[in-house]
Order: structure tokens, then C-alpha cells, then sequence
């Protein structure tokens, strides 16, 4: 169904959103002795994450980080297991958009 193909769109889009804002952290590196904007960096990167994971409810924000920790551990995946990191995704956003009954 087409409502099921954009909700999949929307969950791939946010999980992108929260691996990509993860991976700025990650890979931050100093490559200068400007501490200023070291630091700066770091706490944009730091407020980006945070932005994406805060909400409402204590329920939701788990929800969230257990997204990012899934898509984290799925992007760790060798590339041979790619088809497993789809799948999972898929099922993933199945039933997060699931429509109740």
C-alpha cells in the first residue's frame, strides 16, 4: 500500500537523520589547535543529536535511542549481510507505522 511505502520513507529518513547526526560526534577530530571551534563543533553536533532524540515522553525518547542503537549496529553489519540490515529496516518500519485495526 502507498500509506505503508511513505511510512517506510519517513522511518529510513529519521533513522537517517539519526545515524548521520550520531556519525558527526564519531568522527569529530581536532585538526587544529583552535580549540574554540573544536568545541563549538562538538556542541552542534552534540544539540543536532540531542534535538532528534528528545520528545514528549520518557517512552518515546527510548524508542529513539533504541532506533539509533539499531541502525548503528545494523550499519556495522559486513557488507555481505546487507540484505539482513533491508530486511530489518523493513519489518522495523512495518510495525512502528502499523495502522491499529
Amino acid at each position: 500500500p502507498a500509506n505503508l511505502s511513505g511510512a517506510r520513507d519517513v522511518f529510513a529518513n529519521d533513522v537517517q537523520r539519526l545515524f548521520d547526526s550520531t556519525q558527526k560526534i564519531v568522527s569529530l577530530q581536532q585538526t587544529n589547535h583552535d580549540m574554540v571551534s573544536h568545541i563549538g563543533k562538538a556542541r552542534a553536533a552534540a544539540e543536532e543529536l540531542k534535538g532528534l532524540l528528545m520528545c514528549g515522553s520518557i517512552e518515546e525518547i527510548t524508542k529513539r535511542i533504541d532506533k539509533l542503537l539499531m541502525i548503528l549496529i545494523l550499519r556495522s553489519l559486513h557488507p555481505d549481510y546487507e540484505h539482513v540490515c533491508d530486511q530489518n529496516l523493513v519489518k522495523r518500519a512495518d510495525f512502528l507505522y502499523e495502522q491499529p485495526g
